[in-house]
């Protein structure tokens, strides 16, 4: 009911909740104040999601993190992080 369209690499579109969750943190003395954006989705569309490397969401594209947190409540939540292509020829010697 309050989700919105998330579309996966082959257009297909699954319903979820995007939001980025505050956290604060300390290094040392430094007082750190950052996001990190995650996807909430029903455990049914799990095994859908594991298919995709990354999905869109508002015209940007979210690497999905693994694994996902599952809920009591029949939602899971997993980590997403800027989605980066892998570079042809960049590889560790």
């Amino acid at each position: 009911m309050y989700g919105r369209p998330i579309v996966l690499t082959d257009g297909q579109i699954i319903t979820g909740i995007f939001y980025w969750r505050d956290q604060e943190g300390k290094l040392n003395k430094i007082q750190l104040n950052y996001a990190t954006p995650e996807l909430h989705v029903s455990v049914n569309e799990l095994t859908t999601l594991e298919q995709h490397e990354y999905v869109v969401i508002d015209e940007q594209k979210f690497q999905l993190n693994w694994p996902p947190l599952k809920k009591d409540t029949g939602m899971a939540i997993i980590k997403l992080s800027p989605y980066e292509a892998a570079k042809e020829g960049s590889r560790w010697r």
